[in-house]
């Protein structure tokens, strides 16, 4: 299957028109015509509908979402399949991505900063509270509705890691098989933190580099290729938030590169 044309019957899904798209999926607003109500459904793009890995990760963000039920993380409804394609069914959120927003506004007023970011660090406990580490956060996997509600998208990159006692299994595999191997870094270059890039294992670290990516503007570290940003991200040293925004209290804690 090549395409889906808006308007198109998936199952007892009415397809709208499309939301969002991204290297690997898609995303169209849909109606559910048995419950009548607007849902999202994200399908493979075109590109990728032969692709088994793409398929993988597509299940597997499914399938880690579907554990969590948090106010500021989107509902995983169902995954189907029909006619060889593959898709998720989730909740519709109305509103836009972080990327849009900060796009069109710049960056956000200090108190909207702090309240969004509360807002996704609440998010990111709650997923690792059960053992699911995110691994992709960035501006345009955070959603803001027009009440300033954050709702935390695409969990197609996480890891679902087993405690033992205090302790975290650190080999436990991510959840779409085969997506890692040696050498191999998982994320968007220019929102991973440094350890990523030096290739060391995912944890439950501190959530301050993530903030500081999302919620400043440009991105810190912005380069312009995979190197310079592994290079960037792993030698520069860090720098306060007050360099990208001069409205932070002094002793505001979180840093860039």
């Amino acid at each position: 299957m090549s395409s889906v044309d808006p308007e198109r019957q998936l199952l007892h899904y009415r397809l709208l028109n499309k939301v969002g798209e991204g290297g690997m999926g898609q995303v169209y607003r849909a109606e559910d015509t048995k419950l009548g109500r607007y849902v999202a459904i994200k399908l493979l793009a075109p590109d990728a509908t032969r692709d088994q890995t793409a398929k993988r990760r597509l299940l597997a963000e499914a399938q880690s979402a579907s554990v969590l039920n948090h106010p500021n993380i989107v509902t995983i409804h169902a995954i189907e399949e029909v006619d060889g394609v593959d898709f998720i069914v989730m909740e519709f959120v109305e509103g836009e991505t972080l990327t849009s927003y900060l796009a069109t506004n710049g960056a956000l007023q200090l108190t909207s900063l702090l309240d969004v970011g509360i807002q996704v660090a609440d998010a990111l406990e709650a997923a690792h509270s059960v053992g699911l580490i995110h691994r992709d956060i960035k501006p345009a996997n955070i959603l803001i509705t027009p009440k300033g509600v954050a709702k935390v998208a695409d969990f197609g990159l996480a890891k679902m890691v087993r405690f033992t006692t205090d302790e975290i299994d650190r080999e436990a595999l991510t959840l779409a098989a085969n997506l890692t191997g040696p050498g191999i870094v998982l994320g968007t270059p220019h929102t991973c933190r440094p350890s990523r890039h030096a290739a060391k294992r995912s944890t439950f670290g501190p959530k301050s580099f993530h903030s500081a990516v999302c919620f400043t503007k440009p991105p810190p570290g912005r380069a312009h290729s995979l190197v310079q940003a592994r290079s960037r991200s792993c030698m520069r040293s860090l720098r306060s938030i007050r360099r990208h925004r001069a409205d932070c209290a002094p002793n505001y804690r979180v840093s860039s590169i």
